[in-house]
């Protein structure tokens, strides 16, 4: 019985570390002068004001623009939340590990059953 279950955290485990490993890919990103330029700064920061400023703009203001500048700025607001999710889910990751691994450790020495 314990080694089907040490066996079934180490699948946990490894699920995790693919969480962890996503949020180190991101964090990698962001370092990166590129992706800081055209992500960060270009979409996150400037073409969100600029899509504000155009729902403002009298030649914008027909209801099909509307909607267009709407789902720019939907679109924007998307990519953010899935980079903020891809870091939460690295930070539960690592916390999840730890506690797999503190698990594991119990069964080993008998403590787990």
């Amino acid at each position: 019985m314990s080694e089907t279950q040490i066996q079934e955290i180490e699948l946990d485990i490894e699920a995790a570390r693919e969480f962890i490993e996503r949020g180190e890919a991101l964090d990698r990103l962001r370092e990166n002068k590129d992706f800081k330029l055209i992500i960060m700064d270009g979409y996150f920061r400037d073409e969100a004001v600029r899509n504000v400023q155009l729902k403002s703009t009298y030649q914008f203001r027909d209801a099909e623009s509307q909607e267009l500048i709407t789902k720019a700025i939907d679109g924007i607001g998307a990519l953010h939340t899935f980079f903020q999710t891809v870091d939460f889910q690295a930070s539960e990751a690592g916390q999840a590990i730890r506690a797999s691994e503190e698990e594991i450790e119990d069964i080993e020495n008998g403590f787990g059953e």
